[in-house]
């Protein structure tokens, strides 16, 4: 029986035929081709991992582009063969791999999860996600660093080749399911360089959000840099809010893509010019209630009033604080907030609840006594 010999080599890296250094072997009986394969996984923005094999191969995998989107990861494939006996095959075009996709909903919904874990831990579906152009199968996707489900085009589960790929068709999703395919880089820094972690995303969530909140206490700026998913609500937000002790500031990006990286938000404009207004001021950590001192004299566009109390769960770790003073409308609009995110190097998650009350502020010859009257009025008809 005739059997072809072909090269056979693998490089995890951008190569060609000429520099994939291997061996000629002789193939077995049902391979009839040589061929080569590029395979690129698209994991971030301007993450590209390429992987190019050459070797024997089955002429029914031959001369082929496939795709595969499941969460936390584009993977596309292109294949080319020749069939004679250490024949070089075309190299696959890198430029038609990595055109972009189809966008057009198909009308099939897919399983969809992501999950970071060197055990190929189970992937729970909590969601679907919405196929698009020629991804019509379902898929579930094994790696040695992660494991995922979503879409994929027909017959991408089939032949990969040794690059440490497990792909197993599943059953499609039911039309009922939630749709919510969205993953994000998820993480928390004190510095702008920050980790990506992808996380699935929760219903309502609709955008990849990065937020900057600097803390000003004694002439002392430090800040911390947040990526997190987000409502379209608290996209382009930046205020600020002052007691007499700290002052704050916030910035705010968005995009809406999965595993799209907003910008690192800058330094809001500040100014220390007061407005005539003022409103009660106080901070206290590890405690429920402040007491509110003399009037605080309201800066720039500082023209609420604010009063919150923050609960910041880690693990086992609980911190309370409580504030009042000046603030920006920017920041009373979108009120009471839920924000969870990864913080630090740890893949723990971090959960800070805010239940803030805003009132207008008062003029500075407004006695302060009617200011906590009024304020404690707003408070207790906001509860109502």
């Amino acid at each position: 029986m005739f059997s072809i010999e072909c090269k056979s080599c693998h490089v995890n890296g951008y190569s060609h035929f000429s520099t994939c250094n291997g061996e000629t072997k002789v193939c077995d009986s049902k391979y009839d081709s040589c061929g080569s394969l590029y395979l690129v996984e698209k994991k971030a923005p301007s993450e590209n991992m390429f992987h190019y094999q050459t070797g024997c191969w089955e002429s029914k995998n031959c001369n082929k582009t496939m795709t595969a989107t499941s969460l936390g990861i584009e993977i596309m494939k292109a294949s080319y063969c020749c069939n004679t006996d250490n024949c070089t095959p075309l190299e696959p075009a890198i430029a038609s791999i990595m055109k972009p996709k189809n966008s057009t909903r198909n009308g099939v919904l897919c399983p969809a999860c992501y999950k970071n874990d060197f055990k190929k831990a189970v992937c729970p579906s909590n969601a679907s996600m919405a196929c698009t152009g020629d991804e019509t199968t379902c898929i579930a996707v094994n790696h040695t660093t992660f494991v995922s489900k979503g879409c994929g085009t027909p017959g991408v589960c089939q032949f990969f080749g040794n690059l440490h790929y497990e792909f197993k068709e599943i059953d499609k999703a039911s039309p009922l399911s939630v749709v919510n395919s969205l993953l994000c880089p998820v993480y928390h820094s004190v510095t702008d360089a920050s980790y990506i972690y992808p996380v699935h995303c929760e219903n309502g969530e609709d955008v990849c959000l990065t937020e900057k909140l600097w803390t000003i206490n004694d002439k002392r700026n430090t800040f911390e840099l947040i990526r997190r998913c987000g409502k379209a609500a608290e996209c382009s937000r930046v205020g600020t809010y002052s007691s007499s002790t700290k002052r704050f500031a916030i910035n705010t990006t968005c995009c809406n893509s999965s595993m799209c990286l907003p910008p690192i938000p800058m330094f809001p404009l500040q100014t220390a010019t007061e407005n005539g207004l003022a409103c009660p001021t106080c901070f206290a950590s590890n405690s429920r209630r402040c007491t509110e001192e003399d009037p605080l004299k309201c800066v720039g566009n500082e023209n609420r009033c604010i009063r919150y109390v923050k609960n910041e769960y880690y693990e086992k770790d609980w911190q309370i604080h409580c504030f009042a003073g000046c603030t920006t409308e920017s920041i009373c609009r979108l009120g009471s907030s839920r924000n969870k995110f990864l913080f630090l190097t740890n893949q723990t998650f971090k959960t800070i609840t805010m239940d803030m009350t805003c009132s207008g502020s008062m003029g500075l010859n407004v006695p302060f006594s009617l200011v906590i009257i009024l304020v404690g009025l707003r408070i207790i008809m906001g509860v109502l």
